[in-house]
């Protein structure tokens, strides 16, 4: 929408306003929905600030400002009482002022800035459940973020943290968690695949398009059928495509991971891809992405309702698979309903390592690994949902579930210990 359309809207009691016009300030018809305004994405612009009366939308949750000229995060959002998400990528901010950050905060994105520090009153942000600061120049994280006890996924990758910031194995919700592309976790080996050549290939059709890439069907000339991930240059919120490709190389095989085939070579100019085994289309994802309201919890909508065994069948392979990261000392990061593959019966592959992070040379204990229980846990909430199970299998579900969101890390099994419970049931 550009301005001249919004003044077409003016008498109008708007929600949500989508305002892309090379917008150097806001302009003035955009007050005439200060009392109905709930959304407001401004991204793609020009703008330096944000007016000194910006409060004045009261109403307003949820505001967008990605890819234009911030250099400072605005500290009139502080007095804007209604606002819970933020979402402010790829602008120039350098700082975020002390208390500059609304109390009603529940997520917070300010990945791919230049960012140095995080202020000590982000501990005043007693809500917030999703913290995104990926792609900064972040050097620590300070104690009073203990505070944000509801904090539930927190993305630092590709900063300049030379230690790992213990404080956050302090926060009890924490359940998604990335820092891959820091000093302290810095990659010293090389990847090395078989080289496949791109002319022996032919693209087919768009299977799926991600944070970290985009997936095609591809026939080799022996008329078999891959699946051909091309990276996306640059940043995603979770990490770096290569850190991606490395920690899932370095888990290696296992029965519910796709089989990762190759590097291609000869593609695109200065496009990274890799080929995999093609999953059959009679799979489908176990979920749906977090929505704006959902925030860090999937949507679950799949149109199954597994059985027990097939709840069992299920879960056991992501217990398995992830007793082998945790081998290899590698932390998902993303362990979730929406990166898992499933098919009636319960057959799963689970997905996505662009949240992946090693872990063997930054704690020597497995209090990383007690943090993926959490999202077990969560998981196994998530697939009741879409489950037919009777009340005492349920029962004996959610208390492994229980087990797995206990507030203290030693309380928690690890996942040798959590295979063991649920192959007793």
């Amino acid at each position: 929408m550009t301005v001249f359309e919004l003044n077409k809207e003016v008498g109008k009691a708007l929600s949500n306003v989508f305002l892309q016009d090379n917008l150097k300030e806001i302009p003035d018809v955009l007050y005439s929905f200060k009392d109905s305004l709930q959304l407001l994405d401004l991204s793609n612009n020009l703008l330096e600030t944000l007016p000194g009366d910006f409060y004045v939308f009261e109403k307003l949750e949820i505001l967008f400002l990605s890819n234009n000229q911030l250099t400072v995060l605005p500290k009139v959002l502080y007095k804007c009482k209604s606002l819970r998400l933020i979402g402010i990528k790829s602008n120039k901010i350098k700082s975020i002022p002390e208390n500059s950050l609304p109390k009603s905060l529940q997520w917070l994105t300010l990945a791919d800035n230049e960012i140095e520090s995080i202020p000590k009153s982000i501990g005043d942000c007693t809500l917030l459940q999703k913290l995104i600061l990926s792609g900064n120049k972040i050097k620590s994280v300070p104690n009073e973020i203990v505070n944000c006890k509801n904090l539930e996924l927190i993305r630092l990758a590709s900063n300049q943290l030379e230690q790992f910031p213990e404080v956050l194995l302090d926060l009890p919700k924490l359940t998604w968690l990335a820092y891959s592309g820091n000093p302290f976790s810095q990659i010293q080996e090389e990847i090395v695949l078989p080289k496949l050549d791109w002319t022996d290939f032919q693209l087919k059709e768009e299977l799926g398009n991600g944070a970290s890439g985009v997936i095609h069907k591809v026939v080799n000339t022996k008329k078999e059928e891959f699946a051909l991930k091309v990276f996306k240059s640059g940043m995603t919120s979770d990490g770096s495509p290569f850190d991606e490709l490395y920690h899932y190389a370095k888990v290696g095989n296992h029965p519910n991971l796709v089989s990762l085939k190759g590097d291609v070579t000869n593609f695109e100019e200065e496009k990274k891809a890799v080929l995999f085994d093609l999953i059959p289309n009679t799979y489908s994802n176990l979920g749906n992405s977090p929505s704006l309201v959902s925030c860090t919890r999937d949507v679950m909508s799949i149109p199954y309702d597994f059985s027990f065994s097939e709840v069992l069948h299920l879960l056991k392979s992501i217990a398995s698979v992830s007793c082998l990261m945790h081998e290899k000392g590698v932390m998902h990061g993303d362990l979730y309903a929406h990166n898992i593959l499933v098919q009636e019966g319960g057959a799963c592959f689970l997905g996505d390592f662009g949240a992946a992070c090693s872990y063997d040379d930054v704690l020597k204990d497995n209090r990383l690994e007690k943090i993926e229980i959490r999202a077990f846990g969560v998981l196994i909430e998530d697939v009741l949902k879409v489950s037919n199970v009777q009340v005492q299998e349920e029962i004996e579900l959610s208390s492994i579930k229980k087990k797995c969101l206990k507030s203290k890390l030693e309380e928690r099994p690890d996942f040798k210990k959590l295979s063991q419970l649920l192959n007793q049931l």
